[in-house]
């Protein structure tokens, strides 16, 4: 009977990987890397949490009273009618960041892309390639920029919740 028993493959299990972010002073040090030329279109990734395709997606007439309306992503060479989650997604934006975006676009019209390079909208590859050289230079260890932006973003923002309650239970019980 021991010649009836099946073979079975080996295989290696491969653990699921956690989750990574970076925090504010990580981000500013990748983002000193960043030619000029990019900076601005990493900024609002880091400020909003969009999704790169969101972003390369973004048209000057997305541009509202000091947002940013998403309403598409690029995929690829694709322009997506719809975000990943199909709705329209409002990025309010600091004032700065929006003095600089109307410095960016000035000259362009409402259904040109905000981020292209000669008139094209830009490659998703190059964020990649430009995101990972910078990290390589600041010495961080490698974290993909979609989760750099999205997850990063949603942290940062959680941690400041928990500081906010901490604030607040601390008084309540009495303590500095």
């Amino acid at each position: 009977a021991e010649w009836l028993r099946p073979d079975f493959p080996s295989f290696t299990v491969i653990p699921k990987r956690d989750k990574m972010w970076i925090g504010i002073e990580t981000q500013l040090k990748a983002l000193s890397f960043i030619p000029e030329k990019h900076k601005l279109a990493f900024e609002v990734l880091f400020d909003t949490g969009m999704r790169p395709g969101e972003l390369r997606g973004l048209k000057k007439g997305d541009m509202r009273d000091g947002s940013l309306i998403v309403s598409r992503a690029v995929s690829g060479k694709i322009v997506r009618a719809l975000t990943k989650t199909g709705v329209e997604i409002t990025h309010k934006i600091s004032f700065e960041l929006w003095r600089r975006l109307i410095n960016h676009t000035e000259g362009k019209g409402s259904d040109d892309f905000i981020f292209s390079i000669n008139d094209r909208v830009i490659g998703e590859g190059r964020l990649y390639k430009i995101w990972n050289a910078a990290c390589n230079k600041a010495g961080i260890d490698h974290i993909c920029l979609y989760q750099a932006s999205r997850h990063s973003t949603v942290n940062q923002i959680r941690k400041e919740k928990e500081q906010e309650a901490m604030i607040k239970a601390a008084k309540k019980l009495g303590h500095k």
